[in-house]
């Protein structure tokens, strides 16, 4: 079911050896987004590219990774898809966000399309006011994207703590909001889920509160 959803390839194809009467290929039955098989006609590799190597996508040219190339420092948060952690990229001690679904659970609520979505977008939108995926990779039974790990805490936990913000701040907060959605917009992506749980303050400046007006919002897409 994974490999066929998700593309995992085409190995062990020729696993048994020996002299036999060759064989028709035995063709793939057409599944929809959500792995369930369509009637009439059969699936093509087309329908797996998105998901058809073990690397899925690597930011800028950098080098594959894996999972072995982290070290977890702490699990952030759960969901009903997987859970987000903290990290430590081993070879240069870079902290990231780990973000891991298990495949399992996106096929069972017909999630396959959103989460290749998710990474579609995510690639390709480069912006100082967005979290950055980095990478992108598959186990047989998960699914990993590695994005920046901004721990200045919710803009929601903020605006609760203090109550309301200065006009100062507020309106720093609005511009970079204003620019990341209107750098959104330049790929034809509409954000629909704007609300101060979605955006992130980085960690720039002292720990003192009200935080400085140095520190930047970064907006969480997924």
């Amino acid at each position: 079911m994974f490999r066929k959803v998700f593309g995992r390839g085409k190995e062990k194809e020729k696993e048994k050896g020996g002299d036999k009467t060759a064989k028709s290929p035995k063709k793939e039955k057409k599944v929809d987004e959500n792995g369930r098989a369509v009637e009439g006609g059969h699936g093509g590799d087309d329908e797996v590219d998105a998901w058809d190597n073990p690397a899925l996508f690597e930011q800028g040219g950098e080098k594959k990774v894996c999972t072995d190339d982290f070290e977890l420092l702490t699990v952030v948060g759960k969901g009903s898809f997987g859970k987000v952690m903290q990290v430590r990229k081993k070879d240069d001690g870079k902290i990231y966000a780990m973000k891991v679904l298990r495949k399992e659970a996106i096929i069972a609520r017909k999630q396959v399309a959103h989460t290749r979505a998710e990474k579609q977008i995510l690639q390709k939108i480069q912006h100082p006011f967005i979290i950055t995926l980095h990478w992108a990779f598959q186990t047989e039974d998960k699914l990993y994207l590695i994005l920046d790990f901004v721990n200045g805490g919710e803009l929601f936990f903020h605006l609760k703590r203090e109550g309301r913000f200065s006009e100062k701040r507020v309106s720093i907060y609005v511009a970079e909001i204003v620019m990341a959605l209107a750098h959104l917009h330049t790929h034809d992506i509409v954000y629909r889920d704007l609300k101060p749980e979605n955006i992130l303050l980085d960690a720039n400046g002292t720990s003192s509160s009200p935080p400085p007006l140095n520190r930047s919002l970064h907006l969480l897409l997924f």
